[in-house]
């Protein structure tokens, strides 16, 4: 029990400074260091703290696919967030082509922000606009307005997003930007993008065929991971391993080239 107490009076003294910290100094930089990569991270909010404190420990299953690219080869981060592992991506790997699509301009200013100070500006590629299966206007909703927030939606596919804040936003399919716009086609490939992965693994399937690997995040712990293994079949992509989250309802899936 005393315990307990201990831990709840930290946590509340805790979230008061950093309250009166942000109020009074706006921002500051907390740089992080994972396998001898430093990552420096814009704080504005607590969840952008938390972002960066929990960057080793959040998602370690990410991280160590991420720690297996291979030199040369591009990546694609589709919601990108505030960048963190497409920084971390491009800072393991300097070989490596990183493109980050994410479509949240709260969630633009500090990704362009902390590519900025990690000294990548001229590095990684920003896509500003949602992938989908079609090039289309559209709503893209926004669960969450605090900068480095998710559960954002495109189309309104999920259609229980509550006190969403949405705006008309160009969709795009990522086989015609590839197409289109010279964009390097991906060899790994990262979706987190809260209930829209069929429109973008839809709108990309022209080069799915050529993929080493796919890590894609799942809300719906409740989703046939059948499905997922069956779609991908087709494209020679074998089911190798998941990330299951102890407080959320979240799972990563990672799917592998398979034998020819």
């Amino acid at each position: 029990m005393g315990s307990k107490i201990i831990k709840s009076i930290l946590f509340r003294i805790n979230k008061t400074y950093e309250f009166f910290f942000f109020k009074i100094f706006k921002s500051f930089m907390k740089t992080v260091i994972h396998n001898d990569i430093s990552v420096t991270f814009k704080i504005i909010n607590d969840l952008s703290l938390y972002r960066a404190k929990s960057f080793s420990t959040k998602e370690p299953l990410t991280l160590k696919w991420i720690d297996k690219f291979k030199d040369n080869s591009c990546f694609w981060d589709i919601g990108a967030n505030i960048g963190i592992y497409s920084i971390y991506a491009k800072k393991k790997h300097k070989s490596l082509k990183v493109i980050a699509c994410e479509p949240s301009f709260f969630n633009l200013n500090l990704l362009s922000d902390n590519i900025n100070i990690n000294y990548l500006s001229n590095q990684i590629i920003i896509l500003p606009f949602p992938l989908s299966n079609n090039n289309i206007v559209g709503n893209f909703l926004l669960g969450d307005t605090r900068h480095g927030g998710a559960n954002s939606n495109f189309l309104d596919t999920k259609k229980n997003i509550k006190n969403s804040y949405s705006y008309l936003v160009s969709g795009f399919k990522g086989d015609h930007i590839i197409d289109n716009l010279n964009l390097s086609k991906p060899d790994y490939i990262k979706i987190d993008v809260d209930g829209n992965e069929m429109l973008v693994l839809n709108g990309l399937e022209k080069y799915l065929h050529d993929i080493t690997s796919i890590l894609i995040e799942i809300d719906d712990p409740l989703q046939d991971i059948n499905f997922l293994i069956n779609y991908f079949k087709k494209f020679n992509l074998i089911f190798d391993s998941k990330e299951e989250f102890s407080n959320y309802k979240t799972i990563n899936y990672i799917f592998v080239r398979g034998l020819s």
